[in-house]
């Protein structure tokens, strides 16, 4: 072996003795409840870090491989201008309301359903949806949500549900008919993550994930109703009839997760899905793959107004949301902000970015002439 790969080796194995060493050195878990002052969302970024440790950061923040697609996410907001409409006379407030698959919403956007919240804050899941209901917007929950369906539901305002398939129908079945009586109202059925995404840096912290998981899950669910319910593993080798039988199964409206072309997008709504969500799931599942903010305006336009469509990954600003509407998008997602929310003030940290993100949307608004959600339209955007 040469001095040079040697080298090279004994480098590398230093700095993973290094992060295993910060991991094990991992703060409690957040357990704080405050409102939030800040700038930007982005700025809740490097305290989050700080609060959570870096085991549990990489869990949350990490993306696929090289992170290409997770930085792209977030740059090609760039690829598109706002074109505002001066002299319109609009009255002073934008009304920001929206109605989505009959749910009432303050604005335009909801939680996207993250999975394993219970590494983020001691409440999880739950003062995450109190955060949601109380900025009068949507909670989407996840099938890997640290509590349960009916303790979340319960904590919720308006709430979806998000589905990993699981592969016994029977404990699928289950799953969907528990959604439904708990009172979400749609399906988001996620068909992108056929298997555990691929975190480098989650990787080199060498932090134990399942086993923190499965100690957060037991003490959020202790007793609670839902606690031990099967949820199977998941189904990998997706299909059209997996999507009829969701929609059988729950007799609720479904909407696939994960859609990334006008062609899937098309097939979705001719088989009779709600709707899409334009996701590449935050870059965490595949590396390399678009910017769902690129792909948004010609899958709008391939669904041509016929169902639902919502988008993630990447949201950071009110003009973020702005352009999404303007593409085509009828509401948008936001992931890591409000996980990054929650682990620094709970509920109400939650709270604190939605109505960041409404407040920086109203004022987008009102610069470039838009009176109303419905008001934003093509016209508003064009290519940078």
């Amino acid at each position: 072996m040469s001095l040079d790969r040697r080298s090279a080796i004994v480098g590398a194995a230093a700095v993973m003795a290094k992060t295993r060493a910060a991991s094990a050195q991992t703060p409690p878990t957040p357990s704080v409840d405050q409102a939030l002052k800040f700038v930007a969302v982005e700025d809740l970024a490097p305290l989050a870090a700080k609060a959570l440790g870096p085991g549990p950061y990489a869990f949350l923040a990490g993306g696929h491989t090289d992170e290409w697609t997770l930085r792209e996410n977030r740059e090609a907001f760039h690829h598109f201008a706002i074109e505002p409409h001066y002299l319109a006379g609009n009255p002073p407030t934008p009304d920001t309301k929206t109605t989505i698959l009959g749910s009432q919403l303050a604005a335009p956007i909801m939680t996207a359903p993250v999975g394993g919240q219970g590494l983020f804050h001691t409440r999880a899941d739950l003062a995450t949806a109190e955060g949601t209901k109380a900025a009068g917007h949507l909670m989407i929950a996840s099938t890997a949500s640290t509590a349960t369906l009916e303790q979340i539901a319960a904590a919720s305002g308006p709430k979806w549900f998000q589905l990993y398939l699981p592969d016994d129908r029977g404990v699928a079945t289950s799953l969907l008919q528990r959604a439904k009586a708990a009172g979400y109202t749609a399906v988001t059925f996620t068909i992108d993550t056929l298997g555990a995404g691929n975190s480098d840096e989650l990787q080199r912290s060498g932090f134990a994930s399942q086993a923190a998981l499965q100690a957060a899950a037991a003490r959020v669910t202790a007793g609670a109703p839902g606690a031990g319910a099967p949820r199977g593993t998941s189904k990998r080798n997706l299909g059209w009839d997996d999507v009829e039988f969701i929609q059988k199964a729950s007799g609720l409206p479904v909407l696939l997760k994960g859609v990334l072309s006008p062609t899937l997008a098309k097939q979705a709504i001719q088989r009779g899905c709600a709707g899409v969500q334009v996701s590449n799931h935050g870059g965490r599942q595949m590396d390399g793959v678009h910017a769902t903010i690129d792909v948004l305006g010609p899958i709008a336009e391939a669904v041509a107004g016929k169902g639902v469509i919502v988008m993630d990954s990447g949201i950071r600003r009110g003009s973020d949301i702005f352009k999404a509407l303007a593409l085509g998008a009828d509401c948008v997602a936001i992931g890591r902000a409000a996980m990054y929310a929650l682990a620094l003030g709970g509920a109400q940290g939650v709270r604190s970015v939605h109505e960041k993100l409404r407040d920086e949307l109203i004022a987008t608004m009102r610069a470039s002439g838009a009176a109303s959600i419905k008001a934003i339209d093509r016209s508003f955007v064009s290519k940078a």
